[in-house]
């Protein structure tokens, strides 16, 4: 029941990605064995069991159910989770105090609707009427 904006959103991922990688850090430094497979660059980032369910589609997914490693591109991965997320908007009152606590609004799932603002000129440009639909 929490919204976030696509930045705190992918300040969550960030964090999550610093945590998995620094886990998975531990984990190689703690085990006796020489770590076997290639070593990833610096903008790649090995994607564990949640964020591939979260992340790769149902065909990705049947591909890479053999392999254990798995890494895809920060990048890649920023913008599939922001892919995955769903658009919701708040209408906020007019005349509303700029601290306003929006979490007490009702959330509309989905995109805000269009908004069309139009002038109507009458009595030969002396009234004007504004439409906002």
């Amino acid at each position: 029941d929490t919204f976030f904006t696509f930045a705190e959103a992918k300040e969550v991922l960030s964090r999550y990605l610093k945590a998995a990688e620094e886990e998975r850090k531990a984990e190689s430094n703690s085990s006796e064995k020489m770590p076997c497979g290639k070593e990833m660059r610096r903008d790649e980032v090995a994607v564990d069991a949640v964020l591939k369910d979260a992340l790769l589609t149902r065909d990705e997914l049947a591909t890479s159910k053999g392999s254990e490693e798995f890494s895809m591109k920060k990048e890649e991965i920023f913008s599939r989770w922001q892919a995955a997320l769903q658009p919701c908007h708040v209408i906020v009152p007019a005349g509303a105090p700029k601290n306003l606590d929006v979490s007490t609004l009702k959330v509309h799932k989905g995109t805000c609707p269009p908004v069309k603002i139009s002038v109507e000129d009458r009595f030969g440009g002396r009234k004007h009427i504004t439409h906002v639909v």
